[in-house]
């Protein structure tokens, strides 16, 4: 049996080793070069008793030396080709280990040697850092004293390198990975941004078509003429729902579609968009029945907006595969929250079909776009939304038999009186006449706006841009100001803003905000500027009633308004 070490020697070993695994846990968590040669040039400097240690690195052509003296750690990086440099060549180029211990002898006139001779080194050691057979860069100790390096030094250095090695390519796969994720996020929010833009563009004159479609349809015509008309109604708006679901499916794809979270009657909501197909159904032959169950809470806490669009996808989708029969609509709780369940007689989803239905841009049967039309994305949207607000949606069917579709969400119940008020439509409040502004550059959309207001008996103004805008409202007061967000010389924001702090404490007048823009952020920025309400293009006469009557109602909580 041999003897043990010396207690000094075992004393020095321990210390060794616990260095050696200090070193190895730290550099495992640095994520750059950078945050590594601290730790490297600790070890070095510790475990080989080295006044110097130099850390080198491949970056394209070069080698990045980065070398630590001493104690005070100061550090200085200097570039290097191994093509210019025959020791770094030996090292990086060819793999070898280079080792002299007798710098200072004057034997020792190799012209490659002499800058370190220069430089007070009595010896020092290279040795090349190898990730499996590639080799990355190279790592160095060297001493002032005439200490030579011993064969232990070497496989101590050697093993230093495989750990610094393995922790270089690591970090250089991180740095990577980082940098896809940072171009993927880029191109989904580029993506997200052009979508954007066009749904901006085609939004704009979208809404002089179905606006001037929508008045053209209150006038006599015949029969005829308002066939077309009508087709000419839906067409747009199919277009805009087309559209609608681009810009979703974008924003879900880049995480940016964010969810309210405000009190609301579901039983309403339920009620507003069975309403909203009922004319279709009742056209076609089709029953369209609703069923809430007595469980159902009158008032909960969600996204209305969000809940309406899943429940007209699906509706709208059992209505258009269904010929003949049902469509039955039924509400009731579980634990988790609210079910809706919408089941019709329609052709049905063959089995192996009921899986795809959800992806992105794919339907069961490419012959359904032809025969019933559809992007393919409103199913895919809709479960994504679903399981954003903490539920799902699946499927029940056979091919010819129907279909169920199953729509959960968490709501947690609350107040009725927290409930917020439904839009009034036409009619539903009977407003005086109020002075109206509008502040739009679109000559088309000028004149909508204001055919829309004398409509309604509303008396209006339009204005080009916001710095008219705002010498309008220094001539004469208006009740409501319709601003458009994207206008020449002065935008609309800034126009707001400008108005805000010229009011001071005086009573604000009601600024809405008029604009193509659909995203929420682009709401909460018109917000922000101080605009009261949102009314994004393409809109109906209803919605400009219901903006109109919001703003009244605010006018009214501020102060008695006299109209002339």
């Amino acid at each position: 049996m041999p003897p043990a070490p010396p207690q000094g020697e075992l004393r020095t070993t321990n210390e060794s080793l616990r260095l050696l695994n200090d070193f190895g846990v730290r550099i495992s968590r640095a994520s750059s070069i950078d945050e590594m040669l601290p730790h490297v040039a600790e070890a070095i400097l510790a475990l080989l008793l080295a006044d110097r240690a130099t850390v080198g690195t491949l970056e394209g052509e070069d080698l990045v030396l980065r070398v630590v003296r001493g104690d005070a750690r100061d550090v200085f990086v200097k570039r290097a080709s191994p093509a210019s440099n025959p020791i770094i060549e030996r090292v990086i180029v060819r793999g070898e280990i280079l080792l002299v211990n007798n710098l200072q002898d004057p034997d020792c006139t190799e012209p490659i040697l002499q800058p370190l001779r220069h430089m007070g080194l009595h010896a020092t050691v290279s040795v090349p850092l190898r990730a499996g057979d590639t080799i990355v860069g190279a790592l160095g100790a060297s001493r002032l004293q005439p200490l030579p390096f011993s064969e232990e030094d070497i496989a101590l250095l050697e093993l230093l390198g495989a750990h610094v090695a393995s922790a270089i390519v690591r970090a250089d796969a991180m740095c990577a990975l980082e940098r896809s994720r940072e171009a993927a996020v880029a191109a989904l929010s580029a993506k997200a941004q052009f979508l954007a833009n066009i749904s901006h563009e085609i939004r704009t004159p979208m809404n002089g078509v179905l606006g001037m479609t929508e008045l053209a349809l209150m006038e006599p015509t015949s029969a005829t003429v308002r066939e077309y008309l009508q087709t000419i109604k839906q067409s747009g708006s199919y277009l805009l729902r087309i559209l609608n679901d681009l810009l979703d499916a974008s924003r879900i794809e880049s995480g940016q579609l964010e969810l309210e979270s405000v009190a609301f009657s579901p039983t309403e909501e339920l009620g507003n968009v069975l309403s909203l197909f009922k004319p279709d159904a009742i056209r076609r032959g089709i029953n369209l029945s609703l069923d809430v169950s007595a469980d159902v809470p009158s008032t909960v806490l969600g996204d209305p907006l969000r809940v309406r669009q899943v429940i007209s996808n699906l509706i709208g989708n059992a209505l258009k595969f269904t010929v003949v029969g049902s469509v039955s609509v039924r509400a009731f709780t579980e634990a988790a929250g609210l079910v809706i369940t919408v089941r019709d007689t329609g052709v049905g989803i063959a089995i192996e079909k009921q899986a795809v239905i959800f992806e992105p841009f794919v339907q069961a049967d490419s012959s359904t776009t032809r025969r019933f039309g559809g992007s393919g994305l409103g199913l895919a949207i809709a479960q994504q939304l679903a399981r954003r607000m903490g539920g799902d949606i699946s499927v029940q069917s056979a091919l010819g038999q129907g279909a169920t579709f199953r729509f959960s969400f968490a709501a947690a119940t609350v107040p009725k009186l927290m409930a917020t008020a439904t839009n009034p439509g036409v009619g539903a409040l009977v407003l005086p006449p109020l002075r109206v502004l509008v502040a739009e550059d679109n000559a088309v959309n000028q004149r909508l706006a204001m055919l829309f207001l004398e409509k309604l008996g509303h008396s209006s103004r339009a204005v080009d841009d916001g710095a008219a805008a705002l010498r309008a409202l220094e001539a004469q007061s208006y009740d409501v100001v319709f601003m458009d967000v994207q206008m020449p010389v002065l935008d609309g924001m800034q126009a707001t803003r400008l108005l805000r702090q010229r009011e001071g404490q005086s009573r604000p007048t009601q600024v809405v905000a008029l604009t193509a823009n659909a995203r929420s952020e682009d709401r909460q920025a018109c917000i922000d500027a101080g605009m009261n309400d949102f009314l994004s293009k393409p809109f109906s006469l209803d919605d400009l009633q219901s903006v109109l009557a919001r703003a009244w109602e605010r006018l009214q909580a501020l102060a008695p308004v006299t109209v002339v």
